[in-house]
């Protein structure tokens, strides 16, 4: 790198005036971007050690053993020790959510009167523990006599930059959580934060599509697999029903007194199995519980625990059968209704879950009303309908005599307004875009059309300035179309006079068309885009821009989603030129049916779509009346983009090359164009960012006057505005 700074150095030094030091510069900086490109710090290290400075802490924990009510926010607690003053301190702890069996609580450690790091342990209580004065002194009694291990924790950073000690039962999935951490920790830095303004490099359209197919293909395999596991549970019923016939036959088969032993045993396993049942013990539960329906299926006054049982034992499917059979008495319907809806809940099926809980929510003196709402604001938060979830939360805080509760539900309204906000921020309908730029361009080329690297060579070079812009009025946009009115300009103008001939002014309005959509098994979409362009420039030199050129344009685009992160583009472009220059007479006659077939394949190389590396490929015909402008394309060219400065700014390096033959002229004609071109994008504020970027051309004809070399420097202000 020492090296390389001293000969840059230099080469600097020998130059004969300052935009040669400004290319070096502008080189060395590619160089350093290209070869030492910034990567994504997780810094994990402070995270993997146990040494604890900060004071405001928040601890989770998942305990289905402390999860005991379903219908309520349970409560429980632990100890955090710390080894090095060996003080202990018990955290009470809140679930995060009726029945996630999600513990968690946020604290202020204060150990260390001086401040110093904390090097805690985390302990979970016995079950035969009680929250209570005593609590530290019999933990301290448990601890002497080494009856009581440490639990593994990840130590990390959450939302709002606080601390968390998340709590594990093994290393093992201490170390798949890291993992996690690591990964989440790695997207975020790609997708980065407030002060990383930098766009996906995909237009937000394909994006979509993308996640459409991902929402298509979720719920796809969610109904296929809810619809596998409704015939599982026709089968369960049918076998449950046939076994219980059988008992039921064997049983009156028995004589009295084997009856009466056989409901006498039934019953006392029931006993114990409820026992276990109210004690949190729903592995015993459920093999008592089995046992006592095999003994006496005629009795149904304790299905009802049963299938609860089976739930806490995560077998959903079971227990959704066990309750259907349990009889509908007044005194559990309800009940048994909130717990059908928490087993469809598991099972990933919200809609069956929706209909229950509708049911229990409605009775609002029920103490199950205010979990059922709460369950219902999740189901329609977690599809996206944000709007409709604000009732049941809304709901909640009216019937709910839970403060706990309550202030749930309080946050997730919080989150809905922001969302609905930013769903009505999407919404907007007219769209503003501008640039203003600055170019030195070596090699001004004549090109008195749309195709600016075909032009002949000036020689000359020359200080230009650009300015651009476009409106958009969008009056349709959903999940699947989209309709829109652009108008958009290009005006460029040269210092000098004697290069201003090859300076445009374009104007272009378009109607564009995108379908979103499925097609062939894959993510889709197709554009349509009619426009109509036209082109003035100082064709006299007398100062003035004459209209030169009008087109009509049709644009046809099909993209595909081949896989999560390559897209494959299709272009197929249709434009009438009719030339209006008075010097597109005869063999000269520009007036042409272009048609051009293009294809762009994109891969994405990061997970928020910042890192890309694009390649294309294309033919264009001109099919002019006049020879001398006919002519045939062949294109191709590769394109690479990626953050740089920790997420700040994004680079970009592209080659293109095309052979251009004019196979009608008198004298045949063939061009091969070689240009590299590589950049830099900062953004500012989500509204306006700058750009510099410079390129170099070659072109080298079988027409020695139509070779040339030419490179430009540009450097751009970039403006977006939506209403």
């Amino acid at each position: 790198m020492v090296i390389l700074c001293n000969l840059y150095y230099r080469r600097m030094a020998h130059g004969k005036n300052i935009l040669s030091w400004i290319i070096n510069i502008f080189n060395l900086y590619i160089f350093i971007a290209v070869v030492f490109p910034q990567s994504p710090s997780l810094a994990l290290d402070s995270y993997m050690k146990n040494e604890i400075k900060e004071q405001n802490l928040k601890i989770i924990y998942g305990s289905s053993a402390w999860n005991t009510n379903s219908a309520i926010l349970d409560s429980a607690f632990l100890f955090l020790r710390d080894l090095q003053s060996g003080k202990v301190v018990k955290i009470q702890l809140e679930e995060s959510e009726p029945d996630s069996s999600v513990f968690q609580g946020q604290f202020i450690v204060n150990l260390d009167s001086s401040g110093a790091a904390i090097n805690p342990e985390i302990y979970i209580p016995l079950r035969t523990m009680k929250d209570n004065e005593q609590a530290i002194k019999k933990f301290n009694q448990l601890l002497t006599q080494n009856q009581i291990k440490p639990k593994p924790f990840l130590y990390k950073e959450g939302e709002n930059k606080i601390k968390i000690i998340d709590v594990y039962d093994t290393e093992e999935q201490v170390n798949q959580a890291r993992q996690a951490y690591a990964e989440e920790q790695k997207i975020k830095n790609n997708l980065g934060d407030k002060k990383n303004l930098i766009q996906p490099f995909l237009k937000k359209q394909e994006l979509e599509v993308a996640k459409k197919v991902e929402q298509t293909k979720k719920i796809d395999q969610m109904a296929a697999q809810a619809a596998k596991r409704l015939l599982d549970r026709i089968r369960l019923e049918q076998i449950e029903r046939q076994k219980n016939d059988e008992r039921e036959r064997q049983l009156k088969a028995m004589s009295e007194k084997q009856k009466e032993i056989r409901q006498k045993q039934a019953e006392e396993i029931a006993k114990e199995a409820l026992e276990d049942y109210q004690n949190g013990r729903f592995k015993e539960a459920e093999e008592k519980f089995h046992k006592s329906v095999e003994l006496n299926a005629s009795e149904t006054s304790y299905y009802f625990r049963f299938g609860v049982t089976l739930y806490r034992n995560e077998k959903f499917n079971e227990a959704l059968v066990t309750l259907k059979l349990t009889p509908d008495t007044p005194d559990i319907l309800l009940e048994k209704k909130y717990y059908m809806a928490l087993c469809h809940m598991r099972l990933n099926e919200p809609d069956l879950a929706m209909s229950f809980l509708k049911e229990v929510g409605e009775i609002k003196d029920s103490p199950l009303a205010p979990s059922a709402l709460f369950y219902q604001g999740i189901i329609l938060f977690g599809k996206g309908d944000y709007e409709s979830a604000r009732s049941p939360f809304e709901k909640v805080i009216d019937v709910s005599s839970d403060p706990k509760l309550d202030q749930q539900a309080e946050e997730y309204l919080d989150r809905l307004v922001i969302l609905i906000q930013q769903k009505k921020a999407m919404a907007k309908k007219i769209f503003v875009n501008g640039s203003a730029g600055l170019m030195y361009d070596s090699n001004v080329l004549l090109a008195p059309d749309t195709e600016t690297l075909q032009g002949s060579a000036t020689k000359k070079g020359d200080l230009r300035y650009s300015l651009a812009g476009d409106v958009e009025y969008r009056p349709l946009y959903n999940l699947s179309h989209e309709l829109g009115v652009k108008a958009s300009g290009y005006y460029l103008f040269s210092s000098h006079e004697d290069v201003s001939l090859a300076d445009p002014l374009l104007w272009n309005v378009a109607i564009p068309y995108s379908y979103k959509g499925m097609a062939f098994g894959k993510g889709y979409k197709f554009s349509l885009k009619p426009s109509y362009e036209v082109l003035y420039m100082d064709e006299n030199s007398d100062g003035t821009r004459d209209l030169v050129l009008q087109s009509s344009i049709v644009n046809l685009d099909h993209t595909f989603l081949m896989h999560k992160n390559w897209f494959s583009s299709y272009l197929l472009e249709f434009r009438n030129d009719d030339s209006l220059s008075a010097s597109s007479l005869g063999e000269d006659n520009a007036d042409a049916l272009k048609i051009s077939l293009k294809t762009l394949q994109t891969f994405l190389l990061d997970q928020s779509a910042k890192e890309v590396l694009a390649a294309s490929a294309g033919y264009v015909i001109n099919n002019a009346k006049g020879n001398n402008k006919y002519y045939s394309r062949y294109e191709v060219g590769a394109f690479y983009v990626r953050p740089v400065i920790k997420g700040a700014a994004s680079f970009n390096l592209g080659i293109n090359y095309y052979l251009v033959e004019y196979s009608k002229r008198t004298e045949f004609r063939q061009d091969n164009n070689t240009t590299v071109s590589t950049g830099i994008t900062k953004p500012v504020k989500p509204w306006w960012s700058w750009n510099v970027s410079g390129t170099y051309s070659t072109n080298i004809s079988s027409e020695a006057a139509s070779s040339y070399n030419k490179y430009s420097i540009m450097a751009n202000a970039l403006f977006n505005y939506a209403l």
